[in-house]
């Protein structure tokens, strides 16, 4: 009976082992920073205050190939916006303040298939214009726990750089 408990102890130390593991973003920010110039400013976000954002802009640039009828191996470069993110891939969401929230902004690029996706975070201080980034109000600052903001279609933001920095204020649909 002792040696059934332990295995049982040693599964469930294991599974939440595992499943820090595989949050990605969280506390233990143990990487370094990734520098970035690119900036963005989020503004009309008044019902959110005490809420995390983040954004993203995804273009994909490639289609390489199909795999059954409904997922496709495509190579994409873009643009994602964290409060920070490091070399372990660790990110914090933006704290929201006031109705507006300052992201660092990273240039990024990579593969996305079945089972991977590859990521290359860069500095961004680009001059990209009329970009629409999709943003995602959360409750949590390192968790991609959205807040139900009545929208069917995301809200977005959409905003023109110069010297990586970037101000708008956000649209929600209706």
């Amino acid at each position: 009976m002792n040696f059934v408990k332990l295995i049982g102890i040693a599964t469930l130390v294991a599974v939440i082992g595992f499943s820090f593991a595989a949050c990605g973003g969280g506390g233990g920010n143990t990487g370094r920073d990734i520098p970035t110039n690119g900036s963005l400013t989020i503004t009309g976000l008044e019902d959110y205050n005490g809420k995390y954002i983040m954004a993203s802009y995804d273009n994909r640039t490639d289609v390489v190939g199909q795999i059954g009828s409904d997922w496709e191996i495509y190579n994409y470069s873009g643009l994602s916006a964290w409060g920070n993110y490091t070399t372990t891939g660790s990110y914090t969401n933006a704290t929201i303040i006031d109705g507006k929230a300052t992201l660092k902004v990273w240039a990024v690029a990579g593969t996305v298939t079945r089972d991977n996706t590859t990521a290359v975070y860069s500095d961004y201080s680009g001059n990209d214009q009329n970009v629409r980034f999709v943003v995602s109000i959360l409750n949590s600052r390192n968790m991609l726990d959205r807040v139900d903001t009545g929208s069917v279609i995301a809200p977005s933001v959409t905003v023109s750089f110069t010297d990586g920095e970037a101000e708008g204020s956000v649209h929600f649909p209706n």
